[in-house]
């Protein structure tokens, strides 16, 4: 048995997809906006605040491993439905939402850890989703590209003692920009300048 714990965006649905042809026993704790898994009979529709309910779901059904796929939007911490072990982790959750996403998501795992449940790699079941290492561009990386491509290695990893960011750009050695909590999306979109620009 594993817990899909599913947001939204397409993925989920092609995990589900495949967990079904193999005939893996599973139920859904649906995070989605929509509530799109609502119809399965495995579904349970669940506030990202109600870590007790959760967690009893999870423990009900023998339920030791879990995998989250899925976008779930950083909820509206003062409007949050919350129970009992919601209102005890939450404090860590919103200290970990100043530092982005996924902050909250390591916090999330953190504490299934800590009630004896693990957490699967989201591409358990669907390794055909992943791309070998390799350029799969026409553009080839010239020598200044792999330059700045091990510059942004290099900050990434001086990073990681500090904060969850998973991004970052650099041209012509020098950083201009680096993911925060607003995610990689909004620094692609603040990296866009002339003067950055062959």
């Amino acid at each position: 048995m594993i817990g899909l714990l599913f947001g939204d965006t397409d993925f989920p649905a092609k995990i589900l997809e495949k967990i079904k042809k193999k005939k893996i026993k599973y139920l859904i704790i649906d995070l989605s906006k929509s509530k799109k898994f609502k119809k399965d009979k495995k579904s349970y529709s669940v506030s990202i605040g109600q870590f007790g309910k959760i967690i009893s779901i999870l423990n009900e059904n023998n339920c030791k491993k879990v995998l989250f796929a899925g976008k779930v939007d950083k909820p509206n911490f003062s409007k949050l439905r919350l129970d009992f072990k919601g209102i005890y982790y939450m404090p860590r959750i919103i200290k970990a939402s100043k530092l982005g996403d996924a902050a909250i998501l390591k916090v999330i795992i953190n504490i299934l850890s800590q009630n004896k449940i693990k957490t699967e790699n989201s591409l358990k079941f669907n390794p055909e989703l992943t791309l070998k290492k390799g350029n799969y561009s026409k553009i080839k990386p010239n020598y200044q590209d792999k330059a700045d491509i091990q510059k942004a290695i290099k900050t990434l990893n001086n990073l990681k003692q500090y904060n969850f960011s998973q991004a970052v750009v650099v041209r012509n050695k020098k950083i201009v920009s680096i993911e925060k909590k607003g995610g990689t999306e909004k620094m692609l979109k603040n990296s866009k300048s002339n003067k950055f620009r062959n």
